[in-house]
């Protein structure tokens, strides 16, 4: 079983890998709600082909059982573009920027995580933390920070236990889901956390 994160190019299956470790979560499940499941497969090779544009680096380890993608401080963030109306997308990209501003990190160098998944139906249970640390590492030599939203409870406690802390949270969806991503009208609507790691600037 390799240890080592390697960098690909097959964009492709890395998205597959995301898409099976991510659908089944509440934030993508109510945001492709409205999806067949080939628009949902495009929606997922489109956003990493998105971000590669932008220079992000895609890593995987052990044949793609599990992929991170991560923004390079000098790259700029690319804003999410589907081919079809998306209120629930919409909803987090206007109120993700809202705490983006508040925090600064539009305008201080910082490397972003802004996807990881293991995919659920590999039999392969080495860690993905070969795909984090490095660039933790690599950020602190650096001086600055790593960012994140985490979209659910388990993933803020793993990304707590890897040295990042909480900066805020944003509701995604109140008055239509609840907490599981199921369409409800009384629905509290799923809590996103903005997390930092090595974050040293003033507010």
């Amino acid at each position: 079983m390799s240890s080592k994160a390697i960098v690909t190019t097959n964009y492709t299956k890395a998205a597959e890998t995301l898409k099976a470790a991510l659908l089944p979560g509440a934030v993508d499940r109510f945001q492709f709600s409205k999806y067949t499941p080939e628009e949902i497969d495009a929606a997922y090779n489109k956003r990493i082909q998105e971000l590669t544009q932008a220079g992000a680096e895609v890593v995987q380890i052990n044949d793609y059982n599990a992929v991170a993608v991560w923004l390079p401080p000098e790259k700029t963030y690319p804003i999410a573009r589907t081919d079809k109306t998306n209120e629930a997308i919409e909803e987090f990209k206007h109120k993700a920027k809202a705490l983006i501003d508040k925090f600064k990190y539009d305008k201080l160098p910082h490397w972003t995580l802004t996807h990881i998944g293991k995919n659920p139906n590999e039999l392969n249970k080495g860690s993905i933390t070969p795909l984090v640390r490095p660039y933790l590492d690599k950020a602190k030599e650096q001086g600055i920070s790593a960012s994140l939203f985490a979209a659910n409870e388990h993933a803020k406690e793993v990304y707590l236990h890897w040295g990042f802390e909480v900066l805020d949270y944003l509701i995604l969806g109140e008055g239509k889901v609840n907490s599981e991503g199921e369409l409800d009208p009384n629905g509290s609507g799923l809590k996103i956390y903005l997390m930092a790691y090595n974050y040293v600037y003033e507010v």
